[in-house]
């Protein structure tokens, strides 16, 4: 997990290369891929497990920053280059956790390949926002969350504990983090009953139907608008990155 707040890497790489792995980069480094004719860019979030965030290219799920496994360069679906970028090579991608949602890139460009001091402020600005949610999951294990999840479970009646430990487990990591907030606010208001009825009437309409490794996360203005339903209903404020989603 990355502690700075400020998306940027010390030197100046402006010279293309040849090839780049991940693991040679350091959490927060920079480069931008250029394919025929796509361009990515990237974000260094864990180089050990070859985590990044991607924006880029011409596949809708890419066109907000997305957090990927890179998995490596090859042809033909076969990674020839494990967690390496090469020159005229496919680069291929993967949601974590997730074995059925995989991207497979334009072969990489001549000179395509670049470091870079800092990405354009624009991007630097969204990928922000995704490294704050990408944390969100990495806090799952983190004793603030259990807490906070025990405290609910004690609290509401307990007639809605099933109901709402059932539903929080139903969405993936990050989408379960913002469900907890969305239930204690509607507690808070005495909503809990209303909620949860909207939450199952939204499972059997819309979150059922997604994979559960990324159930629950606004990849597409459907979740998002989902999503904000949620926290209307409940009271609690609707986070910034779900009033547009790409």
């Amino acid at each position: 997990m990355i502690d700075s707040t400020n998306i940027t890497v010390i030197g100046d790489f402006r010279e293309p290369l040849p090839s780049l792995r991940i693991s040679d980069l350091a959490p927060g480094e920079c480069f931008s891929v250029t394919g025929t004719p796509s361009r990515y860019h990237f974000l260094v979030l864990d180089p050990n497990r070859s985590l990044v965030i991607c924006q880029g290219g011409s596949k809708p799920l890419l066109r907000g920053p997305r957090v990927l496994r890179f998995e490596g360069s090859g042809q033909g679906w076969t990674v020839a280059h494990p967690g390496v970028v090469r020159h005229y090579l496919q680069m291929f991608l993967r949601i974590p956790d997730d074995m059925d949602t995989r991207f497979l890139s334009s072969s990489v460009a001549p000179n395509g390949i670049r470091r870079l001091r800092a990405l354009p402020v624009e991007l630097a600005t969204s990928f922000k926002v995704v490294r704050e949610i990408f944390r969100s999951e990495e806090m799952l294990g983190d004793p603030e969350y259990q807490e906070a999840l025990k405290h609910l479970l004690l609290t509401v009646p307990k007639v809605a504990r099933g109901r709402v430990s059932q539903a929080i487990e139903s969405f993936s990591p990050i989408g379960r983090v913002l469900l907890l907030a969305v239930f204690q606010s509607a507690y808070e208001g005495g909503r809990l009953d209303r909620v949860l009825d909207l939450f199952e009437h939204q499972m059997v309409l819309h979150w059922s139907r997604c994979p559960s490794a990324t159930r629950g996360q606004a990849l597409v203005e459907k979740d998002a608008r989902y999503l904000r339903e949620l926290c209307v209903y409940s009271g609690f404020p609707i986070p910034a990155q779900l009033h547009r989603v790409a």
